[in-house]
């Protein structure tokens, strides 16, 4: 390739519209309506379709722990109970496999059953109804999500779930970079997101430390801090025995399903869309002639892809 232009285009009906009309080369997608239509496009032959199979972060819902709706774990708990996981892959098209109840899939070395709270609104329901007894005051959590269709379908689902355990939900929809920055420095409360890619969760360090949960823009961006997840984190990092790492993380899981800080939903699928004289993508050849890693997180690199003209 001589030369790559990058052109951001938000939404992802949008972006694919642009590759079949031939305004796009390739485009990255890991949104579900559109990789399904992607799917069909490919079997036709009309564009080709490559999946990452690498490890991928988690959609979840963030909860911001310092904002004055969800300081009491029995609110974020509740919020948990009273999500139905079913529908709200349903309404994304995400397919059931994917679901997720940790950052960890069921097949990661070190992912462990912490039974997370999910689909019992009379358990939800008595948590709110605690706190509304305690407090005097109805429990108000405000929603956000950016504007792409899927996200704010799932926004809508999630906000008529929680209403049944008699949570009020305030929906908000920003735009993507307005939205980070406002959930970076603690001005969002419940937010739809994504995070938690590394390949191996040591690299996720920075995002789960209590060190990164303080000041004005953290890092840490639920804002949790719990000394028994710094402890576990510490330990986990410290070492390079394989079944102490196993046994730290386990125990961060089992203490961020106590906490909930964040309610998991599904693991993402990234994609890539292209044009049928696209060649060589996600391919690289390190300098002894080995095959590099081929994708990460829906990244992948340029420089051996060439098209066929």
């Amino acid at each position: 390739l001589d030369s790559v232009e990058f052109k951001p285009v938000v939404d992802p009906q949008t972006r694919l519209a642009a590759l079949l009309a031939g305004d796009l080369t390739m485009m990255i997608n890991s949104d579900w309506p559109v990789i399904n239509r992607m799917r069909s496009e490919a079997g036709s032959g009309s564009i080709q379709l490559v999946y990452d199979h690498s490890e991928s972060e988690e959609a979840l819902v963030l909860l911001n722990t310092e904002s004055a709706a969800l300081t009491d774990v029995r609110v974020r708990r509740a919020m948990a109970y009273c999500t139905d996981l079913a529908p709200v892959l349903a309404a994304s098209e995400t397919p059931p496999e994917l679901a997720a109840d940790s950052q960890f899939a069921a097949g990661s070395t070190f992912y462990v059953d912490t039974k997370f709270p999910r689909n019992d609104v009379p358990a939800g329901k008595a948590l709110i109804d605690e706190v509304t007894a305690q407090t005097g005051a109805p429990v108000t959590v405000q929603l956000t999500t950016n504007p792409v269709p899927t996200y704010m379908a799932v926004a809508a689902l999630l906000a008529e779930q929680w209403a049944r355990c008699g949570i009020t939900v305030q929906q908000n929809v920003e735009e993507q970079s307005k939205m980070v920055s406002d959930a970076v420095t603690g001005k969002l409360q419940a937010v739809l997101w994504r995070q938690f890619g590394g390949d191996d969760p040591d690299g996720n360090y920075v995002w789960w430390t209590g060190k990164n949960a303080r000041g004005l823009l953290a890092l840490n961006v639920a804002r949790l801090q719990d000394p028994q997840i710094d402890t576990v984190l510490d330990r986990a990092r410290a070492s390079n025995d394989l079944t102490v790492r196993k046994e730290a993380y386990a125990e961060l899981q089992r203490r961020q399903t106590e906490l909930v800080p964040y309610i998991w939903l599904s693991h993402t699928q990234w994609t890539v869309g292209a044009a049928n004289q696209v060649r060589n993508i996600g391919n690289q050849t390190l300098p002894d002639g080995a095959t590099a890693r081929r994708f990460g997180g829906g990244v992948f690199r340029l420089t051996e892809v060439w098209l066929d003209r």
